[in-house]
């Protein structure tokens, strides 16, 4: 029985050729099979959807979406297997052009997801094109990732499946899987939801029985916040299943939500890397530890729409330091519904103008040891507590 690791590639590496050329190198260095699970090259799932709600410039994008591959083509080596990858695109593009012709005609769910899963497909045949000859493009279809008949938000079943007879099965020592997509009971595609690559890779994993599973993203790992918010967010090299559990409830954009059940039930060894360190991982997933390692801060992506509230977490062991800590800002902020979630994390809504401002702050006073020069006398806390989660 051959070792499997499974690597995702999303959309944040696959930015530029040079990107994929720094992680590829990285892959072949483990032994057995290499699953490789590839989400669209950046930018293109959002030209597909375009493309299908514009009445207008449909031709326009069409090229968009075809010179974009055409340029990652450019720097495959190999003359031969470039003018290989170059037909398929195009043969891929003539296929899209023609289903968004008919979805314009009638606009159907199964359709959209059909159209939309394309873009997963060409990455598919631009990364083997990177590769080299020794790969083979594996469906999710073709390894049985059945799911369930939601075309745009479907999870897939516990059906067994075949995926690690398939992978053992065939004779090259890469697979490459396109992503964010499975097949319901009818032969339909359907989409398992935005960043749902992370999803069919991690039901790989599960389901091939996989040794390793490496997320490869363009962050430098699991950190104490959105770095494109907090810029002083700090890297946490060992991350507990529960943290990663209440991050994603708490609405972090790291893992998609069904990521977590995954890992769980495989108890694989779950690793995070970046294209610009590929030596070591930036993050691994510790089974050995519960607690949070740090504090962290995450705000929520969605919003109310009436209210314009955002909900945002602190994820910490020092629960009771959070409470004091979100009381002391209430006088000049305007937050509401505190609430203590289960044992390490504290919730509570804010105005989604004063939300970044509010997590910067709260990063800044828990990072800046803040929660060290508080008093804490947990006994004479629980009033405090009950008033604050009121």
């Amino acid at each position: 029985m051959q070792s499997i690791t499974v690597h995702k590639l999303g959309g944040s590496t696959l930015k530029t050729p040079q990107q994929l050329s720094c992680v590829i190198p990285s892959i072949g260095i483990n032994t057995g099979k290499k699953v490789i699970v590839v989400s669209a090259l950046f930018g293109v799932t959002d030209l597909i959807i375009t493309a299908l709600e514009s009445k207008e410039n449909h031709p326009e994008i069409i090229k968009r979406l075809y010179d974009t591959h055409l340029k990652w083509c450019l720097y495959i080596q190999d003359t031969s297997l470039r003018r290989k990858t170059i037909i398929k695109i195009k043969k891929h593009i003539a296929g899209l052009t023609a289903n968004i012709s008919n979805y314009r005609k009638q606009a159907r769910e199964s359709l959209f997801a059909e159209i939309v899963s394309t873009g997963e497909q060409l990455s598919a045949i631009v990364i083997g094109g990177f590769i080299g000859k020794n790969h083979c493009i594996l469906l999710p279809e073709t390894i049985g990732l059945t799911c369930s008949t939601n075309y745009t938000n479907a999870k897939y079943t516990t059906l067994p499946g075949k995926c690690r007879d398939v992978i053992e099965s065939t004779t090259d020592e890469w697979q490459i899987v396109p992503g964010f997509y499975g097949i319901n009971i009818h032969g339909e595609k359907c989409l398992v939801g935005r960043g749902g690559t992370d999803y069919t890779a991690a039901e790989i994993a599960l389901k091939a029985n996989a040794e390793k599973l490496l997320f490869w993203k363009d962050s430098l790992g699991i950190q104490t916040g959105d770095p494109r918010m907090i810029t002083k967010a700090t890297n946490i090299y060992n991350i507990s299943i529960k943290t990663l559990q209440l991050m994603s409830d708490a609405g972090s954009g790291v893992l998609h939500k069904e990521v977590v059940n995954c890992i769980t039930q495989a108890g694989i060894n779950v690793e995070f890397w970046s294209p610009t360190q590929t030596k070591k991982p930036h993050s691994k997933l510790s089974y050995n530890c519960s607690t949070p390692q740090k504090p962290i801060i995450i705000v929520s992506n969605k919003k109310n729409s009436h209210t314009q509230l955002q909900k945002a977490t602190i994820i910490t062991k020092n629960t009771t330091a959070a409470l004091v800590l979100i009381g002391k800002l209430r006088s000049g902020y305007p937050i509401s519904n505190i609430k203590l979630l289960e044992r390490y994390a504290v919730a509570f809504d804010v105005h989604a103008k004063f939300a970044n401002t509010l997590a910067v702050l709260m990063h800044k006073h828990f990072h800046e040891n803040y929660y060290m020069k508080v008093t804490h006398r947990l006994s004479k806390k629980e009033q405090e507590i009950q008033h604050y989660t009121k």
